[in-house]
């Protein structure tokens, strides 16, 4: 009797290990997903730091820029992430992570983006109101250029 009372206790204790076990191996594992910091530099290629540059993950909504030192740091919910890094003047970057957690950029000039400059001007202002720089052309200018 003592026997049927010990396999019977043992039966039950391995039957909860299974429901245990069970349990964790089909439950999602949202507790499993780990998010890691990304940080870096972004620099041009003179070494000097690049500030305002955006620091995007593609596929996603999610993104940050950089500090006036050329520095940003993002969450990333999976190591093997695609980052683009762009800026006004500067030909886009884009970079695969494979498990880094620090990465040093240095973006490369882009001359064209450079002149793609379009002055508009309308209204009327006083001098004394204008802050920057003041420029006047008369037509007969415009017909003497190439």
């Amino acid at each position: 009797m003592a026997l049927k009372i010990k396999l019977t206790l043992m039966n039950r204790i391995i039957r909860l290990c299974m429901l245990v076990a069970a349990f964790f191996l089909i439950r999602p594992p949202l507790s499993f997903s780990q998010t890691f910091t990304l940080k870096g530099t972004v620099k041009d290629a003179s070494g000097n730091p690049v500030s305002g540059a955006s620091v995007l993950v593609k596929s996603t909504k999610q993104g940050t820029s950089t500090a006036d030192n050329g520095t940003f740091s993002i969450n990333l919910s999976s190591s093997t992430a695609e980052i683009e890094i762009t800026s006004v003047g500067f030909k886009n970057k884009t970079i695969t992570l494979n498990g880094e957690t620090s990465i040093d950029v240095v973006l490369e000039e882009s001359k064209s983006q450079l002149n793609e400059v379009v002055v508009v001007g309308y209204g009327t202002q006083k001098k004394s109101d204008i802050t920057g720089a003041i420029s006047s052309i008369r037509n007969k200018e415009f017909k003497d250029s190439p």
